[in-house]
């Protein structure tokens, strides 16, 4: 395509003026004709480039969140000294001919070149600039698992290259379900059982992993005990914390399971008196409730145990170990 146009100003992209005698500002090389002030008389001006060949140019500039901007303004009458970029995200403009750029979200922003010539003549040109947000890649789940007759516990392992994991779903192959990193699960009765864990991104990707687990049944006999300690409790804060990547609490649970024959009956008892808990007996199964009660306790790391007891049990009494930090 080729025209005659008549302006004011000859800032225009990509052109070649044609008037003897005067000055020139620069030219910003970009799409478009820009028009500034100036007391230089009316020149004519043949445009050269094509449409399409600008529009080939905007979608070659178009790269995800790092932009690389590249100049090829020209100065008719002298040469272009100085280079400012404003990149329309409110951040510090950048002094240089050839820029890089990061923008903290996908959006479409207006960039804009000014461009000083020996003369100190400007010119400046904008033209916007799409930015796509970087894909997210999805975590990896991952678990382990241990069994101590029907009593399994389970501890996930989800990692994110380009992230962190935010949630955990657990599905333990029998209709039951739960939703914490790591977790204790009694089986009804024995048998092999296919559990699932689904991890959870910080960009809402998901990632599944299933393996078999086998659990096995009961011995007959003497009643046996077996405890699932949440990991919590060997790391408790008083009171409760919470960071920007992981939490402290102030409690947790011990489940009881007897993995024996006949009825386990069992007691608690402790020798921590801010160590509370909840119920102090009862038969298993059975869940208790751990946590600290340290208004009294001055600032420190304390330890205590709590220990489970059932008559006749084969393995009486087992301890649970509990670190709080106040």
């Amino acid at each position: 395509m080729r025209c005659q146009h008549v302006v004011d100003a000859p800032p225009v992209l990509h052109v070649v003026a044609h008037q003897l005698e005067q000055a020139h500002p620069p030219e910003a090389a970009g799409p478009g004709i820009f028009e500034i002030e100036s007391e230089q008389s009316p020149i004519t001006i043949e445009q050269v480039e094509e449409v399409e060949d600008v529009r080939r140019e905007l979608e070659r500039l178009s790269m995800r969140r790092g932009k690389h901007l590249a100049d090829g303004s020209t100065d008719a009458d002298g040469q272009v000294t100085a280079y400012t970029w404003d990149f329309g995200d409110g951040t510090a403009a950048a002094i240089t001919k050839d820029a890089v750029h990061t923008y903290g979200t996908a959006s479409t922003y207006p960039v804009r070149l000014t461009v000083t010539d020996n003369d100190g003549a400007t010119s400046d040109l904008t033209q916007s600039v799409l930015v796509h947000a970087p894909a997210n890649w999805p975590p990896t789940a991952a678990f382990t698992s241990s069994c101590a007759r029907l009593v399994c516990n389970f501890t996930g392992l989800g990692s994110d290259g380009d992230g962190t994991v935010v949630g955990f779903q657990w599905d333990f192959g029998d209709g039951a379900i739960a939703a914490t990193q790591n977790a204790t699960h009694n089986y009804a009765s024995a048998g092999t059982y296919a559990v699932a864990l689904t991890v959870t991104d910080d960009g809402g990707a998901t990632s599944t992993i299933s393996q078999p687990v086998t659990v096995t049944a009961p011995q007959t006999g003497a009643p046996t005990i077996a405890l699932g300690v949440s990991s919590l409790l060997q790391n408790l804060c008083y009171p409760a914390r919470h960071y920007s990547t992981r939490g402290c609490p102030s409690g947790g649970s011990v489940i009881i399971s007897n993995i024996g024959g006949g009825t386990l009956k069992w007691t608690s008892t402790t020798s921590a008196p801010w160590l509370k808990r909840s119920p102090t007996s009862g038969t298993a199964p059975s869940t208790m409730t751990v946590w600290v009660d340290g208004a009294a306790l001055p600032p420190g790391s304390y330890s205590g145990d709590i220990l489970i007891s059932a008559t006749g049990a084969t393995n009486s009494p087992r301890g649970v170990f509990v670190h709080v930090t106040r």
